[in-house]
């Protein structure tokens, strides 16, 4: 049981630190176009149409450069090398692309089988404002969303540019693939957790494992953002639910401060409501979880806060078992005295 959750809780945490990492991977082997006009046994970088037939039938190739006219110049790129112009900024050659519609602002970047995106999201990644606001101002789409990110959830180290996206109608509530918000990517940036939840962010939503802001912010020991969701309202008790098997495990935000230890974090959950004898489906407590991960001070201010000792588990454990169990014996005088 306390390895289940302790698995369960380390999901919690690794998507905390790496939520964004999934739409950074690249593939070396891509080899698809993103341009029209590819001919091996010509310059790769540039060819010329030269008859409305040869236009009809790169036309239905690509989902792109559908607005040829005679004599424009192309020019074709993998998706990888497209990528790579971005990323390092290359301005004029992306304006060279769109210009002459061998590139679409809304282009869907096939990096790999797993990562999907689009130029903005891509030049939102690699921060970089020129191609951003050039894309921008070519009508980019911003809420187009492929892969595990969107325009929103990438901008969250630039608060400006991000009240800008909303400006030009950004989805506040718009998930990635996984069900990720932007108001969940915010978990490091409270003024921009504030303009998110000012502009209609749902700040009780949940992802695809079932993780809302309010949990992401606890299991990562984000004590200025715990505090500042708990002051907009958020739920101290709900319930993050992911199947694992035929099994639910569900803690709650209290349940993952007791696994960190984080007293703070704890006050501030019990002082908005949160239920200290919350018990999961395999009969766990907060306090459990403190005692069964030696964090003397963080059971100290459960007792305190009228923890039942007396709650077993579906093993038949308290939370003085558990801490006999691990040889916790400071834990176990503590429980003792209040048993």
């Amino acid at each position: 049981m306390k390895y289940l959750l302790i698995l369960f809780l380390s999901i919690i945490i690794f998507s905390c630190s790496n939520n964004n990492n999934n739409n950074k991977e690249s593939n070396n082997n891509n080899t698809d176009k993103a341009a029209i006009n590819i001919d091996d046994s010509k310059d790769i970088n540039q060819t010329e149409q030269s008859n409305t037939d040869d236009k009809d039938n790169k036309s239905n190739n690509s989902s792109i450069n559908t607005n040829e006219t005679e004599e424009t110049t192309y020019y074709s790129y993998t998706d990888e090398e497209i990528v790579s112009f971005i990323e390092s900024g290359d301005f004029q050659t992306i304006k060279k692309l769109i210009e002459s519609k061998s590139l679409d602002v809304n282009y869907n970047l096939e990096i790999d089988e797993y990562s999907k995106s689009t130029p903005l999201i891509k030049a939102i990644e690699y921060k970089q404002t020129d191609i951003i606001n050039y894309l921008l101002e070519n009508n980019a789409d911003v809420n187009l969303t492929l892969g595990y990110s969107t325009p929103l959830t990438e901008a969250m180290y630039d608060e400006e540019l991000v009240r800008k996206l909303i400006d030009l109608g950004a989805d506040v509530n718009l998930p990635a693939q996984s069900g990720f918000t932007p108001l969940m990517a915010s978990h490091n940036n409270i003024a921009i957790a504030e303009l998110l939840i000012e502009k209609g962010a749902d700040i009780e939503a949940k992802d695809d494992y079932g993780i809302n802001a309010l949990v992401y912010a606890s299991s990562d020991e984000n004590e200025e953002m715990v505090k500042f969701l708990l002051a907009k309202g958020a739920d101290a008790n709900t319930v993050c639910e992911i199947e694992n098997e035929d099994m639910v495990i569900s803690p709650t935000p209290l349940m993952n401060a007791a696994y960190n230890g984080n007293i703070n974090i704890i006050n501030m959950l019990l002082e908005n409501g949160a239920d200290i004898n919350y018990t999961t489906d395999f009969g766990t407590t907060p306090l459990m979880m403190a005692a069964s991960f030696n964090h003397f001070e963080a059971v100290k201010v459960l007792l305190e806060n009228n923890a039942d000792t007396s709650i077993t588990d579906e093993d038949g454990r308290t939370a003085l078992d558990w801490a006999k169990l691990e040889n916790f014996e400071d834990i176990v005088e503590l429980l003792e005295e209040y048993n």
